[in-house]
């Protein structure tokens, strides 16, 4: 995320386990950045979206369907990737 924002990119995050970033010092740039709800029109106003951990109950397929772009670092796409736009890393 720190990569992505300092070359300007807007970002945001879905987790269903964290519904807002606490404060760290380590990353203090996030503090109190709020998760938002997965939906056909949050996923399609992204340019791309970064999968980086693999929960159980978050909506794969939702994301496959309308993500302009998917990265998927954790392989969580894999059963559907081939019929989408993603790209395993």
């Amino acid at each position: 995320m720190e990569l992505l924002q300092a070359r300007k990119s807007v970002i945001s995050f879905h987790d269903p386990y964290v519904d807002v970033i606490p404060p760290t010092r380590e990353h203090a740039a996030f503090n109190g950045m709020a998760s938002v709800t997965l939906s056909k029109e949050v996923l399609a106003a992204q340019d791309a979206v970064v999968v980086v951990t693999d929960h159980a109950n978050v909506d794969y397929d939702l994301i496959a369907r309308h993500a302009k772009l998917v990265i998927d670092t954790r392989n969580a796409l894999g059963h559907i990737a081939p019929r989408f736009h993603v790209v395993k890393a």
